[in-house]
């Protein structure tokens, strides 16, 4: 987490078309507050969800997945949300550690009902392998291993999954300057 507040503040610091104005952020902070309802994690119904660990597992695959729709119009993220809850709830083994590293790209667009191949389906696939032989090589095959590693912290959780999983490491160039934001991480911690 340290790399992504070291490394936006640099950006902060050098960018030349936006300002960070912290004066008018609390004031529409004070203006807003209280205004923007309250919404429930799964409120459109498209999640996995059994409060428990098959939930922690759906949640990092899909956090893995969860990238580059554009290419297929009729693709987006509620596809594959439904596509990986479809498949848990046909088969509670679908999302296993040791299922997820053998994962092919057809396989995987089989897996979501998806009539053609999907963008990047075989980075899509490569991550799903990733993710399983990370979960089995250091959390005994289960997300929820993870979760308890970081002792109920966040910040921890987001850099374990950032330190484990490659493929969560999400960052960019500016101005020649390596930048971190860990948003696939994070999200998970979401």
């Amino acid at each position: 987490m340290e790399d992504v507040r070291a490394t936006t503040a640099w950006v902060a610091s050098h960018c030349s078309h936006v300002k960070v104005d912290s004066v008018v952020i609390e004031e529409l902070i004070d203006e807003i507050q209280g205004l923007i309802p309250k919404v429930e994690w799964n409120f459109e119904g498209i999640h996995y969800f059994d409060n428990g660990p098959l939930t922690v597992q759906y949640l990092l695959v899909l956090d893995a997945l969860n990238f580059c729709f554009w290419p297929d119009k009729d693709l987006s993220y509620d596809h594959l949300a439904l596509g990986l809850k479809a498949a848990l709830e046909d088969d509670k083994s679908a999302l296993d550690a040791v299922r997820l590293q053998s994962y092919t790209g057809p396989q995987l667009r089989e897996m979501l009902k998806w009539p053609r191949p999907l963008p990047l389906e075989d980075e899509r696939a490569r991550l799903m392998n990733e993710v399983g032989l990370e979960l089995e090589r250091s959390f005994d095959g289960k997300a929820t291993n993870l979760v308890k590693a970081s002792r109920n912290s966040a910040q921890s959780l987001v850099t374990l999954i950032a330190k484990h999983f490659p493929g969560f490491r999400d960052h960019g160039l500016y101005k020649g300057h390596q930048v971190f934001f860990l948003q696939k991480s994070s999200d998970f911690c979401s």
